[in-house]
């Protein structure tokens, strides 16, 4: 509830202390928000208006820095703040052929042609809580297979450093499957194409009109 010392961010609409926002031409925002709030000015749109989020079929379209609506990604549910900084890359998919030439090889050119974006999405507590668990899964997993490894070197026991070896590769797996909240499909310079998000979430912002 807005009072003396604290107001609503004009974008993401929580309240905050005012002291811990940026105060412009009556507006308050929050520092998640600022950098969105200000390319809104610069484009002479209303704060709170979407500019910088559009959908593309199952996708989400931003720039290349946005912040999302504080709701969840996953259910569309209000996130009460739990806001996490998911900076994403992605490269043209031809690049994987220079695997054949060497791993190394890859590694330096897709560090090099790699685009870049930084996205601020939500999680409700409910997605929060599971992607925490869904950490410690992977972890264990990975731990257990470490110590398979080193138990399998020991004792110079072929299968058991399979065993460690595949629940290493299980954990990994896991992770990427569970714990990853937005995937960048496409990056250019100026925007993201991710999924990642529901239907709900989507539908609230208007439809890409640009390049897919």
């Amino acid at each position: 509830m807005a009072t003396a010392d604290a107001a609503p961010c004009a974008e993401c609409g929580q309240i905050f202390a005012k002291g811990e926002m940026v105060s412009f031409e009556q507006n308050f925002v929050c520092a998640a928000c600022k950098p969105v709030f200000f390319q809104k000015m610069l484009e002479g749109i209303a704060p709170g208006a979407s500019s910088t989020v559009w959908r593309s079929g199952r996708q989400l379209v931003t720039l290349v820095s946005a912040t999302l609506p504080d709701r969840c990604v996953k259910c569309n549910a209000p996130a009460a703040g739990g806001r996490l900084k998911r900076k994403l890359s992605w490269h043209h998919p031809a690049l994987y052929l220079t695997i054949l030439i060497g791993l190394l090889i890859y590694v330096i050119v897709a560090a090099t042609a790699s685009k870049r974006a930084t996205v601020i999405a939500s999680l409700c507590a409910l997605h929060r809580s599971r992607r925490k668990r869904d950490i410690l899964i992977s972890w264990a997993l990975a731990v257990i297979g470490i110590i398979g490894v080193i138990t399998a070197i020991t004792n110079e026991s072929g299968w058991l450093g399979l065993a460690g070896g595949v629940a290493i590769f299980a954990g990994l797996i896991y992770a990427i499957a569970t714990t990853r909240v937005l995937a960048a499909k496409k990056i250019d310079r100026e925007h993201a194409w991710m999924t990642g998000c529901c239907p709900e979430f989507l539908a609230d912002f208007p439809e890409w009109l640009g390049p897919n």
